[in-house]
């Protein structure tokens, strides 16, 4: 990007920040309007749709990126996101791995690759997925929880437990108040 559409871009992402919606999108299709290919301004429009339930808009933006870079994890990762959160788990977990093949480091893509798994009861994998997250990213609170749930239906208790704690300490609620409860739902 050049200083024009660094600084436009930089403008629709604090809107964003700020919960603008309307005045990011404006902002980021001023960026496109430039410059056509940048991956993303398309990408943050795809999550200003998707946060707004537009789900055929998100998945417009994201596949202009795959036009643009058809190795784009971003892109495929959110597009998992649209599928996830329609039910279709075959094109999510499809999504979640292509985004995984071009991003080995792609935390998003695992963890959300994790909670399908986990749905579709498939623990081991689930484990696998959750377990790659916290390699990734030792404090990532939400899949120390993921893992405590993992374990926890796998029917080891103690390491869920830990897991458990693990996520407290970090400052998650919803694992601080399950240890409140004295593990008793454990």
């Amino acid at each position: 990007m050049d200083e024009k559409t660094d600084d436009l871009f930089e403008k629709g992402v604090s809107f964003y920040d700020q919960k603008n919606y309307t005045l990011a999108y404006e902002y980021f299709e001023k960026v496109i309007t430039i410059n056509p290919e940048c991956e993303d301004a398309h990408l943050n429009m795809g999550v200003i749709f998707f946060e707004q339930g537009k789900y055929d808009s998100a998945s417009i933006c994201y596949h202009r990126i795959l036009d643009i870079n058809p190795k784009n994890a971003d892109a495929y990762c959110n597009l998992g996101n649209i599928f996830l959160v329609q039910n279709k788990y075959d094109e999510a977990v499809y999504c979640y791995k292509k985004s995984i093949e071009f991003d080995p480091k792609q935390i998003n893509a695992f963890y959300s690759l994790g909670g399908v798994c986990f749905l579709r009861e498939q623990y081991e994998r689930a484990l696998s997925c959750f377990q790659k997250v916290v390699t990734l990213d030792p404090c990532h609170k939400y899949a120390l929880c993921a893992l405590a749930n993992v374990y926890k239906e796998l029917g080891n208790i103690e390491t869920a437990f830990e897991y458990l704690k693990s996520a407290a300490r970090l400052g998650y609620e919803p694992a601080q108040e399950l240890l409140k409860a004295n593990g008793q739902i454990w």
